[in-house]
């Protein structure tokens, strides 16, 4: 007896296919000018929050495609609850963009605010996951028993109290040396990113230097309770 085959969606697969050049240009635009990159889309009439949104929900499925190998459990178990911690955590520090710049009198609508945070937040989620990714390389290539005993405590939600018991240890690992140029390399590009694409909020506002500091100043003030915060509802979500 002869089946009959489903036909294939192909509108839908032309879409998808459509996304991955308009994608990659849009990210290297974004990795390369970002200040630039954003000022042009903020300009349009009506702004593209939805395209802000879509590039930061294709950076997200990248970045947890990349990370899989570390996943224990089902993927398909993981992705909804990691979709929506990402997706409050942007929000949650959009909200605190929003309110630093508030402080210092800036008065940007806040959707033209927060086009540029999505577009940032997707460069973020691939380049935190690849610089991650890196230094796992790293530590595991050097120090294969060190990188086992990370991994466990990073899975069993012990990784600071890890951290505190194994600093001798860490320090005199063989992958010591090079997992701190890793992480000052990336920290000073990263730093340097940020500095370049923090502009855009300050056009955004049309508002000085100085007042752009402050606000930068009243960001990072708000960064730290949320990082914190964020960091201990996503270790007790670990299994």
């Amino acid at each position: 007896m002869s089946r009959t085959v489903a036909p294939v969606n192909t509108s839908l697969l032309d879409k998808a296919v459509a996304i991955g050049p308009g994608y990659l240009t849009d990210l290297l635009s974004l990795i390369q000018q970002p200040k630039r990159f954003v000022a042009s889309r903020v300009s349009r009439d009506p702004v593209p929050i939805r395209d802000a949104l879509a590039f930061l929900a294709i950076s997200f499925a990248l970045s947890w495609v990349v990370k899989m190998s570390f996943l224990r459990s089902a993927p398909w178990l993981e992705v909804l609850p990691d979709a929506a911690f990402v997706l409050m955590e942007v929000l949650t520090y959009g909200a605190a963009i929003c309110l630093a710049w508030r402080v210092v009198r800036g008065r940007a609508e806040l959707q033209k605010i927060f086009v540029i945070h999505f577009y940032y937040s997707g460069v973020f989620l691939l380049l935190m996951v690849v610089w991650f990714m890196l230094l796992m390389g790293v530590i595991k290539s050097f120090d294969p028993v060190f990188y086992k005993a990370m991994l466990e405590a990073l899975y069993g939600g012990t990784f600071p109290s890890f951290l505190q018991e194994n600093t001798v240890r860490a320090s005199q690992s063989p992958a010591a040396m090079p997992t701190a140029l890793i992480v000052i390399v990336g920290f000073s590009a990263a730093l340097a990113w940020i500095f370049a694409g923090w502009g855009a909020y300050r056009d955004l506002n049309g508002l000085s230097k100085f007042r752009s500091a402050i606000a930068a100043i009243v960001f990072m003030a708000l960064w730290i309770p949320i990082s914190a915060v964020t960091f201990f509802i996503a270790n007790a979500g670990v299994k």
